[in-house]
């Protein structure tokens, strides 16, 4: 897909280079072609420029309507005068190859969305009915509204940004010797200066385009998962990272696990480019040492975090009444509950502990008397291999995005 991406951009510089020198042999005087050559009235050989350039884009009746719209401005544009009209023809070919992008992208996204349709089918044992809900997600027209529309917009910029940087050689004279300047890519990355050369530009919007892909990809594969696992009556998921994660997406993870109507959106909470994912909660494999044997003393809730009378504990005791209706009486049931969760919940290490032994924060979907469910931020010191509970409470941190 990124091979198909950089032909596109090869293309365009061969356009713009062919159509450059057309104008370049047909009105450069002995020394260069200049802006004033260029600002008078059209003429038939520039019309029939115009023409081959249109020509060269193909049948445009199924182009889409961003294109369409686009085409018609150019064309309009293009009667004004020479100058404008060279703009124009330079324009198509920025529209063609955002055609093109488009359409890479749309087959893409709908091909990745429909592999990731298959393996839920067979991971969660979808019915024919689940999978063509699920389908459903990757035709949906919202799903290209999403990314088109920032897609013609980078469009419009490229193609603003190739006819400033020709009006610009053409200001000062544009000989053939400018060329290999405005048009020749510079790998170096001490020479890439997309403010002054168009093939710098375009590998610039080269990387923009992959980029979308990828993000696009990203977030199709999310829109899938979620709606599956609703389709299966899961109600949380845990945020996976893939390796090397930033420091956004870790936060993120360690945040959870979400109630999955609440869950951050790839790309959109994260950033362009990622590839994490979401699953159920407790499905994690990273877990708190030795959880099976964990040790939650009884004592830290009917005499602390449930106890209304402690003097340390009465907030805590207030905000799981309030929010799980969980009181002094029912602190064994709290207990037992913390430790079967613990069982499939994922361990965040947290470093060093004060007096020895390894932090770990452990995020727990708890269900209360009054039959609510909250996040409760468990916190654990692991000693030779062997866990216990050293604090617990209501999770109210408020999400960063």
């Amino acid at each position: 897909m990124d091979k198909q991406s950089d032909q596109y951009y090869s293309e365009l510089l061969s356009y713009v280079r062919d159509h450059l020198l057309a104008f370049y042999q047909k009105y450069a005087d002995e020394n260069d072609l200049t802006l004033s050559q260029t600002m008078t009235r059209v003429s038939r050989w520039d019309l029939e420029q115009w023409k081959q350039a249109l020509d060269s884009l193909g049948d445009t009746s199924d182009w889409p309507e961003e294109a369409q719209d686009r085409l018609k401005i150019q064309t309009y544009i293009a009667g004004i005068d020479r100058q404008q009209l060279i703009g124009s023809i330079l324009s198509l070919g920025v529209i063609g190859l955002t055609v093109k992008n488009q359409r890479t992208i749309e087959k893409r996204i709908e091909s990745d969305g429909r592999d990731e349709v298959k393996r839920l089918k067979k991971a969660l044992k979808l019915a024919p009915k689940q999978v063509g809900e699920s389908t459903s997600v990757i035709t949906q027209a919202s799903t290209r509204k999403q990314w088109s529309a920032n897609l013609w917009v980078d469009s419009d910029k490229l193609a603003g940004d190739v006819q400033y940087l020709v009006n610009q050689s053409l200001k000062h004279g544009l000989s053939l010797d400018d060329l290999p300047n405005l048009l020749d890519k510079h790998a170096n990355p001490s020479q890439f200066k997309p403010n002054q050369s168009i093939a710098d530009r375009a590998e610039q919007m080269s990387y923009e385009t992959k980029r979308l892909i990828r993000s696009e990809s990203a977030r199709m594969k999310q829109q899938v998962d979620v709606t599956s696992y609703k389709m299966q009556g899961v109600k949380w998921v845990d945020w996976v990272t893939e390796p090397g994660a930033c420091s956004k997406c870790q936060e993120i993870a360690d945040f959870g696990p979400y109630r999955i109507d609440d869950v951050p959106e790839i790309p959109d909470s994260s950033h362009p480019n990622c590839r994490c994912s979401v699953i159920p909660q407790g499905q994690s494999k990273e877990l708190l040492p030795d959880a099976v044997n964990a040790v939650v003393p009884v004592e830290k809730f009917s005499r602390y975090a449930l106890d209304p009378t402690s003097k340390n504990g009465a907030d805590k005791a207030r905000v799981f009444k309030s929010a799980l209706g969980y009181e002094k009486k029912d602190s064994q049931q709290l207990v037992n509950q913390i430790k079967q969760k613990v069982l499939s919940s994922r361990a965040i290490s947290k470093g060093k502990g004060y007096n020895g032994g390894e932090r770990y924060e452990v995020n727990l979907i708890i269900k209360g008397p009054n039959r609510q469910e909250h996040l409760v931020l468990t916190g654990w010191i692991a000693e030779n291999g062997h866990s216990r509970l050293v604090t617990a409470y209501v999770n109210n941190r408020k999400r960063k995005w």
